[in-house]
């Protein structure tokens, strides 16, 4: 299995792709928007503990904190296991921002992230009021630490690859521009949207072309009839307010072309204990196959298929324009 990340902090980006021959590594370039790639960070998963190893060139060096804790961010998500950094010393504000943020200094100048130590802090966060409150702060964003979703990702490029290099697509929900970094890779022209700004801000700072990125809803998309042969949704629209969703579903068909492409992940109705769960405030999300059915039918021929994962199930949708 492969897990592809483009994980964005304040002020540097990891991403990676596991290799095949090192099943229990994570390979990480460290990436600056401006300088590129600055180092190389490893997290590999040792008797039972999780190592970290970073190397940076000496501009690079000032986020080398950063770096760490967002490999640690991703490692807590794949392994319940304490983390120990072999990188240092560290000195002055990287020393102080790894204590600040529940490292403990360890023999011979490694840095030790206890796990239970993650989950409590995780537990004390203020819920977020709202998105845009959320991803001011990119640690916070659980979903900035999961592999990109290649299940969704590369069955909507594969079917849109034979219109290169003309074909527009629409990254709705874009979030930090992982998956649209990605597809401007694959040569497609991507555009997004995201209701938060503080997410566009982020999204900017990474994907080639920063001026197709804007902050709108998804029920007023800001762009003309047709202008799209795909639309992309990683999530996006499971969280719109539920009376707002019927009018993004209408929106969607309004921008893609005659027989344009949709594919969606939308999550299965959510339980309260997880959604008591979420860094954010929220009281519902969700929708089940049936009710998914009745929203897109009427504007779109739809197939849906779930992933089968336990624990948060989600809907996965592959949908053709009828108009």
């Amino acid at each position: 299995m492969t897990l592809d990340y483009f994980v964005v902090g304040p002020n540097v980006a990891l991403r990676s792709r596991l290799r095949s021959e090192h099943p229990h590594r994570l390979d990480f370039a460290v990436l600056d928007p401006h300088a590129g790639e600055v180092g190389q960070l490893r997290a590999e998963l040792r008797d039972g503990r999780i190592e970290i190893e970073t190397t940076l060139v000496e501009d690079g060096r000032a986020g080398a904190a950063e770096a760490i804790r967002l490999a640690a961010g991703v490692c807590s998500k794949l392994a319940r296991a304490d983390v120990v950094v072999r990188s240092g010393p560290f000195e002055g504000s990287e020393a102080d921002e790894l204590v600040a943020h529940a490292f403990e200094a360890a023999d011979g100048g490694a840095w030790r992230l206890a796990i239970d130590r993650v989950a409590s802090d995780a537990a004390r966060a203020k819920k977020a009021a709202s998105m845009e409150a959320l991803y001011r702060d990119p640690f916070r964003v659980v979903w900035n630490f999961e592999p990109l979703p290649w299940t969704l990702i590369g069955p909507f490029a594969e079917e849109l690859r034979p219109f290169l290099p003309t074909v527009r697509v629409l990254d709705l929900g874009c979030g930090f521009g992982g998956h649209a970094v990605r597809l401007e890779e694959l040569g497609f022209e991507v555009h997004g949207i995201d209701i938060a700004p503080a997410a566009i801000a982020q999204c900017r700072r990474w994907v080639e072309h920063p001026e197709r990125f804007h902050a709108a809803s998804a029920a007023e998309l800001p762009f003309p009839g047709g202008f799209f042969g795909g639309v992309l949704d990683v999530g996006c629209l499971h969280c719109v307010d539920p009376p707002l969703l019927p009018a993004a579903v209408a929106e969607i068909e309004r921008v893609l072309v005659p027989g344009g492409l949709l594919y969606s992940r939308f999550l299965a109705p959510q339980p309260p204990a997880w959604l008591a769960g979420q860094a954010f405030r929220v009281e519902q999300l969700g929708r089940s196959g049936d009710e998914l059915s009745r929203l897109f039918e009427p504007h779109f021929q739809t197939t849906i298929f779930q992933d089968g994962q336990p624990s948060s199930p989600s809907n996965y949708i592959r949908a053709v324009s009828r108009s």
